[in-house]
């Protein structure tokens, strides 16, 4: 019976250092467990504090632009003084036009004349040596 009991001693001590492997394995698969969900907790933390400069930037420019509405407002506005300036100034550019036209046209016509004449001038110039008696 010594025997038996020596196998069961030694069975016993070889179960007593497996549960240790195993308390040791499951102790560190534990550690690495905890250290990954650490690691995802930063990272997520660190995802969510982008997000939410992300966020904040949006906000400020969001502020920033017009609304389509305070646009059109405003256009609206520009167009109504417009056109009060448009017919406070029409009636009295009407014959002021007409006559800055009119002027532009003499001018126009009288370069004309002068360009003309300077080109009779130049073909006569240039013919005078053939027309002259020798």
């Amino acid at each position: 019976m010594d025997e038996h009991h020596v196998t069961i001693s030694a069975a016993a001590a070889h179960l007593a250092l497996q549960i240790l492997e195993l308390e040791k394995r499951m102790d560190l698969h534990m550690t690495y467990q905890r250290e990954a969900v650490e690691k995802a907790s930063r990272d997520l933390h660190e995802r969510l504090q982008e997000m939410n400069r992300f966020r904040e930037e949006n906000r400020e420019l969001t502020q920033r632009f017009a609304t389509t509405e305070a646009l059109e407002n405003r256009i609206l506005t520009v167009m109504v003084k417009v056109e009060t300036i448009e017919k406070g100034i029409t009636p009295h550019l009407g014959p002021r036009v007409v006559a800055l036209e009119m002027a532009k046209s003499n001018l126009e016509g009288r370069f004309w004349a002068l360009a003309a004449i300077v080109v009779i001038i130049e073909v006569f110039m240039q013919l005078w040596p053939l027309l002259r008696p020798h």
